[in-house]
């Protein structure tokens, strides 16, 4: 009998290779940008002019490699654009920009960005978003983020009392930014002097560029809550009103700059500075970029030399005063003719009647019977003395037979004075 031997089995060992997979990245939750006011109904189109309707109340926004992207609640058809979107708050999407009103911040959410004065008010921030364009899903629109910006109203303060020329300035900040900002907030403090480590540092700044001597208007010191220049902050465009006539007294618009200290890092620049123009009330409203983002900033002109001038002495006015008298009856004082005297002097005038003559009155540029006047000179004036002779008795006449010698002897005699000789008779009066 023959054995066959069982076949030879080759024993393959069949070695499994576990391939490792990697559990995929949790996918980042959107962020909240915006609530969307649904008490008035919301107006969104496509590019169609086509009504779009709003399907949610939240605008949110979402990272994806790095990129973020902005998603509206709309019904858009796929590969649509959206054209517009708007509510009653402000929120709006328009030419691939998003603007955010501060009001328009989600309930129970910190507002993304504020920017205050030093009061805690906020000045009316917004965050811009630019986008690429708006494309349907069907129920939402998608559009990725190309920068974001802030644009905020202005911080008012009056120096009339310290500084009248410099009256009531102004000044804010527009950022752009690397990142969209979460909680942060930006205080704008006003102040009319730097404190002395801030002054130094704009003195040197204005030096290094070869400025002359320089004037402060005032300053703004910025502080950031959640915001890091650079990482955050790219660069910052600050805005400082000031009154025309500060201008005017410092150099003029060509001389004004805002100037920048950063503490922080002990620099100090004078910002590339652009004059912008008049705002309505009159203030010259200048521009100055910021690369390095916020610290301290100032308004600076020249430092205008007044040379000191000889005081300029005006001669007093003078009128001419003419007192007129005539030629027989009396004489004034001061005598008739033309007298020159300075305006605002008062003079007196008395007249003086002969033997035989009153004085009458005066006329002119005076009315009166008194003898002794005061004229107020204020113009050119004029005056006349008038006198009058006294009557006598004409039975007083004595006839002279003898000469007049014995004439005049024999009027003592018999108690006349002489008055005027005649020819061969003498008029006279008792004495």
């Amino acid at each position: 009998m023959v054995v066959v031997p069982p076949p030879v089995v080759d024993v393959v060992e069949v070695v499994e290779e576990i391939v490792e997979v990697p559990e995929p990245e949790p996918v980042p939750e959107p962020v909240v940008l915006a609530e969307i006011d649904t008490n008035t109904i919301p107006v969104a189109s496509d590019t169609n002019g086509n009504a779009v309707e709003v399907t949610g109340d939240l605008i949110t926004v979402h990272e994806n490699l790095e990129v973020l992207t902005v998603n509206i609640p709309v019904a858009l058809e796929q590969d649509a654009s959206l054209d517009s979107f708007t509510d009653a708050s402000g929120l709006t999407f328009e030419n691939n920009r998003l603007v955010i009103p501060t009001k328009s911040t989600a309930s129970g959410r910190p507002a993304l960005l504020q920017i205050i004065d030093d009061t805690g008010g906020d000045l009316g921030t917004s965050l811009i978003i630019e986008t690429e364009n708006a494309v349907g899903t069907g129920s939402e629109a998608h559009a990725d983020v190309v920068s974001i910006k802030s644009n905020a109203g202005f911080a008012v303060k009056n120096f009339a009392a310290d500084a009248p020329t410099l009256g009531e300035v102004a000044s804010t900040v527009a950022l752009d930014l690397n990142t969209l900002p979460q909680g942060a907030a930006i205080v704008i403090t006003t102040a009319l002097q730097p404190d002395p480590v801030a002054d130094s540092a704009f003195q040197i700044a204005a030096s290094s560029a070869q400025m002359e001597s320089i004037d402060i208007a005032y300053t703004i010191n910025i502080d950031k809550i959640n915001l890091v220049n650079d990482s955050d902050i790219e660069s910052a465009t600050i805005t400082m009103k000031v009154s025309a006539a500060w201008v005017a007294e410092h150099g003029g618009v060509d001389a004004i700059k805002i100037l920048r200290f950063d503490p922080d890092a002990s620099e100090q620049q004078v910002l590339e500075t652009i004059f912008s123009g008049y705002d309505t009330e009159g203030r010259a409203v200048f521009e100055g970029i910021s690369p390095s983002g916020l610290s301290v900033f100032a308004l600076v002109g020249k430092t205008m030399v007044v040379e000191p001038q000889e005081p300029i002495v005006e001669e007093p006015a003078t009128y001419t005063l003419t007192i007129t008298a005539p030629n027989e009856g009396g004489t004034t004082d001061p005598a008739a003719g033309e007298h020159t005297y300075v305006k605002g002097s008062e003079v007196s005038i008395t007249a003086v009647a002969d033997e035989g003559w009153e004085f009458v009155e005066w006329n002119g540029d005076i009315s009166d019977t008194d003898s002794i006047v005061t004229i107020l000179i204020d113009g050119d004036k004029s005056i006349t003395a008038n006198f009058s002779e006294i009557p006598f008795e004409e039975d007083t006449n004595v006839f002279f037979i003898l000469g007049p010698i014995i004439g005049v002897i024999m009027l003592i005699f018999v108690g006349y004075r002489l008055r005027k000789w005649r020819k061969q008779a003498a008029t006279c009066r008792p004495m």
